[in-house]
């Protein structure tokens, strides 16, 4: 498994799409308060790139969907009075 994922990463290293000077300006923006970051506050957590953003929102829709469907049973927990 471990050889699988070593040779998963290197097929892909080097081929991202993501600039990495661009990157590094918006968290430099971010931390400084600057450029695109001005007047805002640091976020909780900082998504760089347009896949990172499919891929978390995807994540978070399978969390929501998961909650919603087990709420009526996972919810009914408090004490009996």
């Amino acid at each position: 498994m471990r050889e699988k994922g070593r040779a998963r990463f290197n097929s892909i290293s080097g081929y991202e799409r993501g600039d990495p000077g661009k990157a590094m300006e918006l968290l430099v923006d971010v931390v400084r308060g600057e450029g695109q970051a001005r007047g805002r506050e640091w976020p909780m957590w900082l998504f760089m790139g347009q896949d990172v953003y499919r891929d978390v929102r995807g994540k978070c829709n399978s969390v929501l969907k998961a909650l919603d469907e087990w709420e009526d049973v996972s919810t009914h927990l408090e004490f009996d009075h």
